[in-house]
């Protein structure tokens, strides 16, 4: 069987639920091992490696608020140290709090940036040092509406706002809905068109 990801170590944040949970089991069929993070669903998470082990995988559960950026570098530091190096990261996390524009507060917004704007620059910049010597940032590819709008992209969770998430819109505006990763479009793609 031919498992183009055998040997590489991915980090999927948000990998508990939902569109993270469905990266992180593609990414552990084409042969990836899998830091599962969690905020709060240890739970699912838990359930996440245990199906990535039925893979036949490695998968460890690491919980952090990544709205912090002493806990995203722990998060970083542990999964690092785990597995030895990083070849994949998949920013997936995010909240969505129930808000209009009318009544989105300065707390709901500031919450919502952190998690879903600031915390994907400071994982990107957290995992640098573990990324493994062969990768190089110049070879890092955003999938903005190509690719990650094949369920995730600029399109779909960008018009979250229509369904009362409207600072979850902006979020999509501001980061581009990226999935920062190397060497794993296929995937990912394939793990979008799934969960869609």
């Amino acid at each position: 069987m031919d498992l183009p990801l055998q040997g590489r170590v991915a980090l999927v944040t948000g990998a508990g639920k939902r569109l993270g949970r469905a990266v992180a089991l593609r990414l552990a069929e084409e042969g990836g091992d899998v830091v599962v993070h969690y905020r709060s669903s240890q739970p699912e998470a838990c359930e996440t490696v245990k199906q990535i082990e039925k893979l036949g995988r490695r998968a460890s559960a690491i919980g952090a608020n990544l709205g912090r950026v002493s806990e995203i570098k722990r998060l970083f530091d542990e999964a690092g140290k785990h597995f030895g190096r990083l070849d994949i990261l998949v920013n997936s996390a995010a909240n969505f709090l129930p808000a209009s524009m009318v009544s989105t507060t300065e707390e709901i917004w500031d919450s919502s940036l952190d998690t879903n704007l600031r915390a994907p620059f400071f994982c990107v910049q957290a995992a640098a040092p573990w990324l493994h010597p062969a990768f190089h940032f110049e070879s890092w590819r955003d999938h903005v509406d190509e690719s990650a709008g094949e369920g995730a992209g600029a399109g779909s969770a960008g018009e979250r706002h229509r369904s009362g998430n409207h600072h979850y819109g902006r979020r999509s505006a501001g980061v581009g809905s990226r999935l920062y990763q190397a060497g794993a479009a296929w995937p990912i793609r394939q793990a979008l068109g799934h969960y869609r």
